[in-house]
Parts: structure tokens; sequence; C-alpha cells
């Protein structure tokens, strides 16, 4: 995780800040220096459990830690086998680690208040799949994981590897000869190059943006190449960190307030026709 290289805006509409925001972010070359929460990549049920698939008990975690440890592995649960986990949320927290989930077993959740369920989201959902394909010349990290598989590609993808920082690869081809990940921080439109042709490969396009959440406070949205911010009242900026230093009232009641663009975090006050002064409700 850290900074990356570099993100082209294009406002495609952009309203005051008392009114909702949308900014698009294309990615062209990187993300920006966000950090994941690793449990978005999981749908979370509250107050139920999945009985009898304890494949790991550890105590004394969070449930972001339990996460962590189902999408990176253990030992006893190794890379790319969890498929979901029981957070007992009594008694310091327990993190009980499954092979299984609703779909595997066939069966259903239980109810139980002590208990939250996450289930590991279908990741490879992420990617667009272009099977007998492959993206040559932009192999920028290549991995092995324990289990090779288009699953923990689109996992070591998104989570981030070695040079790649979270967020930052936009595909991988998944090499059958040997079985490895080949990540890359470009795809199809930033490397400017069509696809080539070999069966020995499978190449994956990511599609999904938002994760980790760009967003900082706003709602993040997928588009073609990047992902659009929709700003909650009050915020703006490309990913709708930029508080609006109009709402806190600082002009004169005879002056107009406009919000200037970050880095500042300050307002421009200027009078109404026929006033003089700093504009500011407490100067002069």
């Amino acid at each position: 995780m850290g900074s990356l290289c570099e993100v082209y805006v294009h406002v495609t509409k952009r309203r005051p800040f008392r009114t909702n925001s949308v900014i698009v972010v294309l990615i062209f070359c990187a993300v920006l220096d966000v950090s994941a929460d690793f449990r978005d990549l999981f749908v979370r049920s509250r107050n139920r459990v999945l009985p009898s698939h304890d494949d790991e008990l550890i105590g004394g975690i969070t449930p972001e830690q339990c996460a962590q440890r189902c999408l990176e592995g253990t030992t006893a649960v190794p890379e790319g086998e969890c498929l979901s986990f029981d957070y007992r949320k009594k008694s310091g927290g327990r993190c009980q680690l499954s092979r299984a989930n609703q779909d595997t077993t066939g069966g259903s959740l239980d109810t139980n208040i002590d208990f939250d369920h996450y289930k590991m989201k279908d990741i490879v959902d992420f990617f667009s799949e272009h099977p007998g394909q492959v993206l040559p010349g932009h192999d920028d990290v290549i991995v092995t994981p324990p289990t090779v598989s288009s699953r923990t590609c689109a996992l070591r993808c998104l989570l981030g590897e070695e040079s790649l920082s979270v967020g930052s690869c936009l595909s991988f081809d998944l090499d059958s000869r040997p079985h490895r990940c080949l990540l890359s921080r470009d795809n199809q439109a930033t490397a400017e190059q069509a696809l080539g042709t070999n069966a020995r490969f499978d190449h994956y396009k990511r599609t999904e943006f938002c994760f980790p959440d760009p967003c900082v406070h706003g709602t993040c949205g997928n588009q073609a190449n990047g992902f659009s911010c929709t700003c909650d009242a009050g915020w703006g900026g490309d990913t709708c960190a930029d508080r609006d230093a109009c709402l806190s009232n600082p002009c004169h009641a005879q002056a107009s307030c406009e919000d200037n663009p970050p880095p500042a975090v300050d307002a421009t006050c200027t009078c109404n026709p026929g006033y003089t002064g700093d504009g500011l409700a407490s100067g002069g």
C-alpha cells in the first residue's frame, strides 16, 4: 500500500457543494493512495452462523483481521481455500475460518446473536475473462500462490503484490505452463494494444474499481476504466475528501461565499454590490 503513479481526472458533472457532486476518475496508470478494508470483499449476515464447518479457530482478533486471514490464508486453511468465516462477537472476538459456504453445503445459516457470518464475494466476477488471450509485455509482478487459480490470482491483483500497491493492478494473465499469475498495472486501454492469442493463457481485465473504496465521503460507482464518486452533501473533490468551508457560514450576510479548491481548506468571501470589507462574518 502507498502512493501510486498518477490519476487522470475527468469531471463529468460538478454542482456546487450544497448538492451532490459526481466525479469520474479514469484509471490509466494507477489509482489513488488508499488502504483496503478486507471486509469489503465479504457479504455480512448479522446474527447468523454456518454451523459445523469451523476449519480453524483464532481468538482475540477483530473482524477485519479475520477477513484478512481468510483472504491471505493460514497454515491450517491455505490461501485460496477459505470461502467464509463466522465471527463470535463475545469474549474478545473469535474467528472461525471455513472452507465452506452456503453454496457448497447447500444448507442455510442458523440464527445466533453471538455471531456474524461473512461470505467471501465471487471476486473473479470483478474481472472480465478472455480465454486463450494474453496481454504480452506487461508482466509487472509474477507470483505463484500455493494454489494457482483465477480466484487466487484475482486476490493477489486486488490486494496488491510487491511493486503493485493495493488497487493498482488492472489485469492479470493466468499462465498454465507453469502455473502462475502474471499481474499488470495495465490493461488493453492503458497499454494501447490488443490482446494476443495464446492457448496457454487466460486474460482477466479488472472491471471493479470500488475496492478499495476511494470515495471518502460519498458513494463509489464503476465506470469503463475507473470509478465515479457521488459526494455527500458538503463534500467535494476527486474522492469526496474536500470539506465545503462555506458550511460554517464564515461570510457576512451581505457577502457571497465560495469554497476554495484543494489543498486549501478555507473559503473566499466577496462583498455584495454596495458593501466593502473582507466579507467575513467576523471582519470589518
